[in-house]
């Protein structure tokens, strides 16, 4: 959850403290709320994903996906 704080997807705040962190999280951004009807397209997001498997990315990260969606988003805009 603090890579989606920090890539401002939430809002919310970190709470760093002896014990660990704690994430609280108030609500969506606009750019969160763009990303999640980016991503629930099944067929953009499953396009996505595939294309991450190909290249053997392991781990991509928030801003990463952000940008292969609206990449995938786009292109089937110019048709």
């Amino acid at each position: 959850m603090l890579s989606t704080i920090e890539a401002g997807l939430l809002r919310g705040e970190v709470i760093d403290h002896s014990e660990g962190m704690d994430c609280f999280v108030s609500g969506l951004t606009p750019a969160g709320h763009d990303f999640l009807e980016n991503a629930k397209n099944e067929f953009i997001w499953d396009e996505v994903m595939e294309d991450v498997k190909k290249r053997g990315i392991m781990n991509a990260s928030v801003d990463i996906i952000k940008d292969m969606l609206n990449k995938a988003i786009r292109k089937r805009l110019d048709k």
